[in-house]
């Protein structure tokens, strides 16, 4: 009867210690899970560019140097160049104040080394 005894303390301690470890797994799967997803939107967050409106993004860049405006705003999208100017161009990085929608593009115009003009 003893044996009978201790048999069946044995299969519910199995048990038992299958059920904490399943709980413990997976309880580290949904940590890892949900970990992984906040760390995945903080860096989308982190890299996508801040939106400004018009007159801030103006404000920010108008009459500055290239580096002066790499350090306000950041990387242009796409630059290009004539005989008489640079042009840097922003996109979906300004907001019409009027309408709350963001501009497709902002066109930064440099002449002489400075900002002269925005185009958005």
């Amino acid at each position: 009867m003893a044996r009978v005894w201790w048999r069946s303390w044995l299969v519910v301690c199995g048990f038992m210690l299958g059920l904490l470890t399943a709980a413990v797994l997976a309880g580290g799967g949904v940590f890892a899970y949900w970990h992984g997803k906040s760390h995945s939107q903080v860096q989308a967050a982190a890299e996508a560019p801040v939106v400004y409106l018009r007159n801030d993004f103006t404000a920010s860049v108008l009459g500055k140097s290239e580096d002066e405006v790499l350090e306000a705003i950041g990387k242009p999208d796409d630059t290009s160049e004539d005989a008489q100017a640079k042009y840097w161009h922003y996109r979906r990085r300004t907001k019409d104040p009027a309408t709350g929608r963001t501009d497709s593009d902002v066109q930064v115009v440099f002449e002489r080394g400075r900002v002269i003009a925005l185009n958005f």
